[in-house]
């Protein structure tokens, strides 16, 4: 299942409605037991039954902002991308990402990541959010997430995020 998956690499300069599209390159190096996938869109619905499973408690805790149908359907457009944190063939992490464009620069928001082992794939799994922002040409990572987060992955904690549910 997880042997079409690709890392990411860009396939053209950065439009600013359109974003670079996953394509193949090498796998980590032999020996390594975890790899972080960038999903190619065509691929989403392989994998999807098995990253909603990882994805449902964080995209729960959006109090109705996203759903796992609206996600679907947002990675599946090209809008989000799906990454997979993978050990020895299973999946056992999965993230939602989207380009942002804010009036003055664009950013790569971490819109849902969940799933277990964050302290075998965390760095890794950051240095591919990275690197996929530098090839969409944003100027930055912000995630969103629990406030352990920030000191788990090396970022700042900038703000907190204050809701209302309205009912």
């Amino acid at each position: 299942m997880i042997e079409g998956l690709s890392h990411a690499r860009s396939d053209g300069t950065r439009e600013r409605t359109s974003r670079p599209q996953p394509g193949p390159t090498a796998p980590s190096s032999p020996g390594r037991r975890n790899t972080i996938w960038l999903v190619p869109t065509r691929l989403i619905p392989a994998v999807w039954d098995e990253a909603a499973t990882l994805l449902t408690p964080a995209i729960e805790m959006a109090a109705g902002r996203h759903s796992l149908s609206s996600t679907l359907d947002q990675l599946r457009s090209g809008h989000m991308q799906l990454f997979l944190a993978v050990k020895e063939d299973t999946p056992i992490a999965a993230a939602v990402t989207q380009v942002l464009e804010y009036p003055a620069a664009s950013w790569l928001v971490v819109l849902f990541c969940g799933g277990r082992g964050l302290p075998e794939w965390g760095k890794d799994g950051i240095a591919a959010f990275e690197d996929w922002a530098r090839r969409c040409g944003c100027n930055g990572v912000e995630i969103i997430g629990r406030a352990g987060w920030a000191m788990a992955l090396g970022y700042e904690k900038s703000a907190s995020i204050i809701q209302k549910v309205l009912t």
